[in-house]
């Protein structure tokens, strides 16, 4: 998820009542929690993860800024291909080989 930087405490505190849990890292600029899936895959790394973070480049602050929100959703594939990242009008969709 993107925020604006002064956005990001609030919505940190939020997500982590909703979560449930406090975030497993956080700094300044990012927080991160490892969510709980039902029957999920596990990857290297351990899992599913929301991450809040805030704008890294122009692309992102003007996104942070007229669309806040999830910005980047990114899917295993059953497939020998090398990781790819697709811009939508929604947003960045990386496809990931397992």
């Amino acid at each position: 998820m993107l925020v604006e930087p002064e956005n990001i405490e609030v919505t940190a505190r939020q997500l982590t009542t909703v979560i449930g849990e406090p975030p497993h890292t956080f700094s300044e600029t990012e927080y991160s929690w490892a969510l709980d899936t039902a029957g999920g895959p596990e990857i290297a790394g351990g899992g599913t993860w929301l991450i809040l973070s805030v704008p890294r480049d122009e692309d992102e602050q003007k996104r942070a800024r007229d669309h806040p929100g999830i910005y980047e959703v990114a899917l295993l594939m059953d497939s020998d291909d090398k990781e790819r990242t697709v811009m939508t009008p929604y947003g960045r969709l990386m496809l990931v080989p397992r």
